[in-house]
C-alpha cells in the first residue's frame, strides 16, 4: 500500500524546481517580447502595430503568470514560506509590467501625425 503523503526531500525538489521554472520563465518572457516586439513592421499603421503589440504583451504576462500559478500550487501543496515569496515577486514583477502609454509609444514609434490614421 502507498502513501499518500510527501516526504520533505520530494517537497524541496518540486519548491526548487518551481523556483528555477520561475527564473527561466521570467527571461524567456523579455527574450520572446523583445524578439516579438523587433518583428513589428513600424511602417505598417498604427491598428496593426498595436495588435502586434498586445500579442507580446499577452505572451509575456502568460508566462510569468504561469510560474507564478505554479510557485502557488507549491505553496499549497508542500506550506513553503519561500516559494510563496518568490509568488509574491512574481506578481510584482507582474504588476511592473503592465503597458504604459509612454513605453508604447516609445516601442511602437508612434508619432502625432500616426495616431489619426
Amino acid at each position: 500500500m502507498q502513501s499518500t503523503e510527501t516526504s520533505a526531500g520530494d517537497n524541496s525538489v518540486l519548491s526548487y524546481t518551481a523556483i528555477g521554472f520561475a527564473v527561466l520563465m521570467v527571461l524567456l518572457s523579455q527574450f520572446l517580447f523583445k524578439t516579438m516586439l523587433s518583428r513589428i513592421d513600424l511602417s505598417s499603421p498604427v491598428k496593426s502595430k498595436f495588435a502586434n503589440y498586445v500579442s507580446a504583451f499577452i505572451v509575456r504576462a502568460a508566462l510569468v503568470e504561469g510560474s507564478t500559478l505554479l510557485n502557488i500550487v507549491v505553496v499549497l501543496l508542500s506550506g513553503s514560506y519561500l516559494n510563496m515569496g518568490v509568488a509574491v515577486v512574481l506578481l510584482l514583477i507582474l504588476i511592473s509590467l503592465r503597458p504604459q502609454k509612454a513605453k508604447v509609444i516609445e516601442d511602437l514609434k508612434i508619432y502625432y501625425p500616426d495616431v489619426l490614421d
